[in-house]
Protein backbone atom coordinates (compact mmCIF):
# COMPACT_ATOMS: atom_id res chain seq x y z
CA UNK A 1 0.00 0.00 0.00
CA UNK A 2 1.28 3.43 -0.88
CA UNK A 3 0.15 7.16 -0.14
CA UNK A 4 -1.68 9.28 -2.84
CA UNK A 5 0.91 11.19 -2.95
CA UNK A 6 3.22 8.79 -3.91
CA UNK A 7 1.21 8.18 -7.40
CA UNK A 8 0.30 11.98 -8.15
CA UNK A 9 2.69 14.09 -10.41
CA UNK A 10 1.08 17.88 -10.00
CA UNK A 11 -2.23 19.21 -8.30
CA UNK A 12 -3.39 22.58 -8.33
CA UNK A 13 -6.64 24.26 -6.74
CA UNK A 14 -9.22 25.66 -9.41
CA UNK A 15 -10.19 29.06 -10.39
CA UNK A 16 -13.37 30.91 -11.59
CA UNK A 17 -12.22 33.62 -13.48
CA UNK A 18 -14.54 36.73 -14.36
CA UNK A 19 -18.02 36.82 -16.57
CA UNK A 20 -16.51 39.57 -18.77
CA UNK A 21 -12.86 40.39 -20.00
CA UNK A 22 -10.30 43.09 -19.38
CA UNK A 23 -6.54 43.42 -19.89
CA UNK A 24 -6.08 40.81 -17.32
CA UNK A 25 -9.09 38.22 -17.81
CA UNK A 26 -8.18 37.60 -21.86
CA UNK A 27 -8.39 34.20 -22.03
CA UNK A 28 -12.00 32.36 -22.35
CA UNK A 29 -12.17 28.90 -21.14
CA UNK A 30 -14.46 26.09 -19.19
CA UNK A 31 -14.74 25.78 -15.31
CA UNK A 32 -16.04 22.16 -14.35
CA UNK A 33 -17.69 22.31 -10.94
CA UNK A 34 -18.37 19.38 -8.69
CA UNK A 35 -22.60 20.26 -9.63
CA UNK A 36 -21.10 19.45 -13.53
CA UNK A 37 -19.43 16.47 -13.26
CA UNK A 38 -22.63 14.23 -13.63
CA UNK A 39 -23.39 16.20 -17.01
CA UNK A 40 -19.47 16.09 -17.97
CA UNK A 41 -19.16 12.31 -17.21
CA UNK A 42 -22.54 11.40 -19.54
CA UNK A 43 -21.23 13.96 -22.35
CA UNK A 44 -23.22 16.69 -21.45
CA UNK A 45 -21.38 19.80 -21.29
CA UNK A 46 -24.34 22.52 -21.88
CA UNK A 47 -24.31 23.74 -18.14
CA UNK A 48 -20.84 24.51 -17.58
CA UNK A 49 -19.26 27.48 -17.24
CA UNK A 50 -17.63 29.78 -19.81
CA UNK A 51 -16.15 32.33 -18.23
CA UNK A 52 -12.43 34.83 -18.80
CA UNK A 53 -9.38 33.82 -17.38
CA UNK A 54 -5.75 34.96 -16.46
CA UNK A 55 -3.39 33.14 -18.84
CA UNK A 56 -1.20 32.30 -16.41
CA UNK A 57 -4.62 30.39 -14.76
CA UNK A 58 -5.60 28.72 -17.44
CA UNK A 59 -1.81 27.81 -18.14
CA UNK A 60 -1.40 26.04 -14.89
CA UNK A 61 -4.75 24.49 -14.78
CA UNK A 62 -5.81 23.72 -18.01
CA UNK A 63 -6.91 19.75 -17.68
CA UNK A 64 -5.50 17.31 -20.03
CA UNK A 65 -6.55 13.42 -20.73
CA UNK A 66 -5.85 11.51 -17.79
CA UNK A 67 -6.24 14.37 -15.19
CA UNK A 68 -9.03 14.22 -12.66
CA UNK A 69 -11.13 17.22 -10.98
CA UNK A 70 -11.18 16.55 -7.38
CA UNK A 71 -13.94 18.45 -4.98
CA UNK A 72 -12.44 20.00 -2.25
CA UNK A 73 -15.51 22.35 -1.07
CA UNK A 74 -19.10 22.51 -1.20
CA UNK A 75 -20.94 19.20 -0.05
CA UNK A 76 -23.80 18.68 2.29
CA UNK A 77 -25.41 15.60 4.83
CA UNK A 78 -26.38 13.25 2.65
CA UNK A 79 -23.37 14.55 -0.53
CA UNK A 80 -19.72 14.25 0.95
CA UNK A 81 -17.29 16.65 -0.51
CA UNK A 82 -14.60 14.16 -2.04
CA UNK A 83 -16.65 13.16 -5.70
CA UNK A 84 -13.84 13.57 -8.64
CA UNK A 85 -14.24 13.05 -12.18
CA UNK A 86 -11.70 11.61 -14.79
CA UNK A 87 -11.20 13.90 -17.80
CA UNK A 88 -9.98 11.83 -20.90
CA UNK A 89 -9.56 13.08 -24.54
CA UNK A 90 -13.29 12.34 -25.52
CA UNK A 91 -14.98 14.51 -22.76
CA UNK A 92 -12.27 16.98 -23.65
CA UNK A 93 -12.65 17.00 -26.85
CA UNK A 94 -16.51 17.91 -26.23
CA UNK A 95 -15.36 21.41 -25.17
CA UNK A 96 -13.85 24.26 -27.60
CA UNK A 97 -11.82 25.99 -25.43
CA UNK A 98 -9.49 25.48 -22.12
CA UNK A 99 -10.80 23.56 -19.27
CA UNK A 100 -9.78 24.29 -15.69
CA UNK A 101 -11.52 23.21 -12.70
CA UNK A 102 -13.60 25.65 -10.70
CA UNK A 103 -11.71 26.80 -7.36
CA UNK A 104 -14.39 24.85 -4.91
CA UNK A 105 -11.88 21.72 -7.02
CA UNK A 106 -8.09 20.40 -7.72
CA UNK A 107 -6.81 19.51 -10.80
CA UNK A 108 -4.75 15.92 -9.81
CA UNK A 109 -2.15 14.82 -12.15
CA UNK A 110 -1.48 11.24 -11.90
CA UNK A 111 2.13 10.32 -12.03
CA UNK A 112 1.78 8.24 -15.79
CA UNK A 113 4.69 6.22 -14.75
CA UNK A 114 3.66 4.46 -11.33
CA UNK A 115 -0.43 4.43 -11.92
CA UNK A 116 -2.76 4.74 -14.75
CA UNK A 117 -5.77 7.54 -14.35
CA UNK A 118 -8.59 5.14 -14.53
CA UNK A 119 -6.95 3.06 -11.96
CA UNK A 120 -6.54 5.85 -9.85
CA UNK A 121 -10.05 7.29 -10.28
CA UNK A 122 -11.15 3.87 -9.44
CA UNK A 123 -10.14 4.28 -6.06
CA UNK A 124 -11.15 7.66 -5.61
CA UNK A 125 -14.67 7.29 -6.88
CA UNK A 126 -14.77 3.94 -4.58
CA UNK A 127 -13.47 5.79 -1.36
CA UNK A 128 -16.27 8.31 -2.25
CA UNK A 129 -19.13 5.85 -2.65
CA UNK A 130 -18.31 3.51 0.40
CA UNK A 131 -17.68 6.85 2.26
CA UNK A 132 -14.63 6.06 3.52
CA UNK A 133 -13.71 9.82 2.49
CA UNK A 134 -15.62 11.45 4.75
CA UNK A 135 -13.02 10.85 7.12
CA UNK A 136 -10.80 13.88 5.32
CA UNK A 137 -13.97 16.34 5.72
CA UNK A 138 -14.67 19.08 7.93
CA UNK A 139 -18.11 20.67 8.24
CA UNK A 140 -17.87 24.76 8.72
CA UNK A 141 -20.29 27.56 8.63
CA UNK A 142 -22.67 25.32 6.02
CA UNK A 143 -20.16 24.15 3.58
CA UNK A 144 -17.94 20.91 3.89
CA UNK A 145 -13.98 21.43 3.23
CA UNK A 146 -11.66 18.32 2.59
CA UNK A 147 -8.24 17.96 4.25
CA UNK A 148 -6.52 17.70 1.11
CA UNK A 149 -3.27 17.62 2.25
CA UNK A 150 -3.65 14.72 4.81
CA UNK A 151 -5.81 12.77 1.96
CA UNK A 152 -2.75 12.92 -0.03
CA UNK A 153 -0.40 11.14 2.67
CA UNK A 154 -3.16 9.20 4.34
CA UNK A 155 -5.08 7.34 1.37
CA UNK A 156 -3.49 4.37 0.64
CA UNK A 157 -3.91 2.53 -2.66
CA UNK A 158 -3.12 -1.06 -3.47
CA UNK A 159 -0.64 -0.73 -6.15
CA UNK A 160 -0.07 -3.62 -8.20
CA UNK A 161 2.19 -3.31 -11.62
CA UNK A 162 1.10 -0.61 -14.67
CA UNK A 163 0.15 -4.11 -16.69
CA UNK A 164 -2.06 -5.31 -14.51
CA UNK A 165 -3.47 -1.40 -13.97
CA UNK A 166 -4.01 -0.97 -17.79
CA UNK A 167 -5.93 -4.82 -18.18
CA UNK A 168 -8.05 -3.34 -14.87
CA UNK A 169 -8.39 0.34 -16.54
CA UNK A 170 -9.27 -1.48 -19.53
CA UNK A 171 -12.33 -3.40 -18.03
CA UNK A 172 -13.12 -0.13 -16.44
CA UNK A 173 -13.65 1.73 -19.74
CA UNK A 174 -15.02 -1.21 -21.10
CA UNK A 175 -18.10 -0.85 -18.56
CA UNK A 176 -18.32 3.29 -19.07
CA UNK A 177 -18.33 2.76 -22.77
CA UNK A 178 -21.64 0.48 -22.23
CA UNK A 179 -22.89 3.05 -19.70
CA UNK A 180 -22.81 5.68 -22.11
Amino acid sequence: MISLRYVISDYIGGGWGKESPDEKYSVHGYVIRGTDFDGVQSGVTAAVPFRWHQASNVDSRALLPGDIVFEVSGGSKDQPVGRSLLLDANRLGRFQAPVIPASFCKKIRPDHEKIHPRFLSAHLQLAWKDRRIVQWQVQSTGISNFKFEEFLDDFLISLPPLPSQRRIAAILSAYDELIE
